[in-house]
């Protein structure tokens, strides 16, 4: 009896689902992300775009945005929190991101940006809704600072060693004809 009554609830949402007439899909992208931090020297402001988009949706979406990390380093440049994305559309959005002036070179903080949405404007009684969270790290210093540094030779240590393995080679090729010569003269 239970199996029954599951297997109606399941699929009674499952069919609610599929033929719900709104389809909510935003995405976010940005310049910066985990693994591709954002660089600044202390006391450095940066203005840093986060583009809201909607190309899959069937309506325009209200996106309400969020600095739920780094509230110290991070503001949101507009006076407003909440975004329309038209439908099949995109729409930027502008954070100042300022380095702190007693930072240190290496320093790491951390951003997470929240964005959360829901239809606009739909005929459905379901108001259909979710969250994007976007997150980076605002390191101080220059990516150069922080990169690997690889072992450089100098032109004159390369064509020494060139010059070294020649040598080699040629004191190779010369003892192995010698030993032949040694070889064919003893056999007489």
């Amino acid at each position: 009896m239970k199996k029954i009554c599951h297997k109606k609830v399941f699929i009674f949402l499952a069919t609610l689902i599929l033929f719900s007439s709104s389809v909510l899909a935003f995405a976010v992208s940005s310049q910066y992300y985990e693994g591709n931090p954002l660089y600044l020297q202390p006391g450095e402001t940066r203005d840093v775009k986060i583009m809201l988009q909607n190309h899959a949706g069937t309506e325009d979406v209200s996106i309400k945005t969020e600095i739920s990390e780094g509230k110290e380093i991070v503001e949101l440049k507009d006076s407003n929190d909440i975004f329309l994305v038209p439908q099949g559309g995109k729409t930027d959005v502008y954070f100042k991101i300022s380095a702190p002036f007693n930072a240190k070179k290496g320093d790491v903080f951390p951003v997470t940006l929240m964005f959360a949405s829901s239809t606009v404007g739909g005929e459905d009684p379901i108001g259909l809704s979710g969250s994007i969270g976007k997150g980076f790290n605002v390191v101080i210093g220059e990516p150069s600072d922080f990169e690997a540094k690889e072992a450089k030779f100098s032109p004159k240590v390369i064509y020494g060693l060139i010059g070294v393995v020649l040598v080699v080679i040629a004191f190779l090729i010369a003892r192995k004809k010698f030993s032949k010569k040694n070889k064919k003269t003893n056999k007489f």
